[in-house]
């Protein structure tokens, strides 16, 4: 699908120019994402069903919409009722949730069990600020064995990243999302936790035995790179040659059966059993 056939659809649906300067800007994310996934995916006979979670304005549901999936959308309430979201879900048949807490025991209830092949889960790890066990329990319950389960989420360690500002350092100013960041953005905006390609994958090791990293890939062409100095084309041929200092993180799980469920816990004392050693 092209572009201007989406920016079409969305326009159709009175979308906002700043919803659609949005899908511009994240364009070959949602397109390079489908691509990705599509490469070690066949389609069963009786379709894939795909919750695309934290669902935004629709952007990426409508692409997988539009070439045959399954989809349903979910979302907080304060996106999914804005005029422009619930007209397009209305035109494209296309079953959109809210869930106002997430961190919440049932807080995807209205999915069924076993009912769901693939849970989007794109450009949301990076902004949970709660322990996320309760989440993955709904996540786990709702999918179907063979199911999938597709993150994508910022590389720490990409050319641009914190994980390279020296000014930061050097002022002593710490890490994580900047202070500007909490105090002048909304909660879901900032980056609390942005993950390295070893933590995504021990993360969902220590979640379930369950749980199987089916793919991982530090991904390129995601945003526009900037290029407008001699130090921007630099990185940006460091970016080509290094994976590890590529924009973005693709990591697919699958779950080929359901046997163990979550088995980790949450507790209120100090984790003893922290370790730096990745199986």
């Amino acid at each position: 699908m092209q572009l201007e056939t989406l920016e079409s659809c969305f326009r159709a649906a009175g979308s906002p120019d700043e919803h659609i300067a949005y899908l511009r800007y994240h364009w070959d994310r949602y397109r390079l994402t489908k691509e990705r996934f599509e490469e070690g995916w066949t389609r069963p006979h009786g379709g894939t069903r795909v919750l695309d979670l934290g669902c935004h304005v629709l952007h990426q549901t409508l692409l997988w919409k539009l070439d045959g999936y399954d989809v349903i959308g979910a979302d907080l309430d304060w996106v999914t009722t804005h005029p422009a979201v619930a007209e397009t879900a209305r035109r494209y048949a296309i079953p959109v949730f809210s869930y106002r807490d997430l961190a919440a025991a049932g807080s995807l209830a209205q999915v069924p069990d076993g009912s769901v092949d693939v849970v989007l889960f794109c450009e949301i790890l990076e902004h949970i600020t709660f322990n996320p066990i309760p989440l993955w329990r709904e996540v786990h319950r709702i999918l179907r064995p063979g199911g999938r389960i597709v993150v994508t989420t910022p590389n720490y360690y990409h050319a641009h990243g914190r994980a390279w500002n020296r000014h930061r350092v050097l002022a002593r100013m710490g890490g994580g999302a900047y202070v500007e960041e909490i105090l002048q953005c909304n909660t879901t905006a900032p980056h609390w936790k942005e993950y390295a390609m070893r933590e995504v994958q021990r993360y969902f090791r220590l979640l379930s035995p369950d749980f199987r990293i089916h793919a991982a890939h530090y991904e390129l062409g995601h945003y526009p790179i900037p290029s407008a100095t001699l130090r921007d084309r630099v990185l940006a041929a460091l970016q080509r040659r290094f994976r590890v200092l590529r924009h973005n993180l693709y990591v697919e799980v699958a779950m080929d059966a359901k046997a163990a469920g979550i088995v980790i816990q949450p507790g209120w004392a100090f984790p003893t059993n922290i370790s730096f050693h990745v199986p």
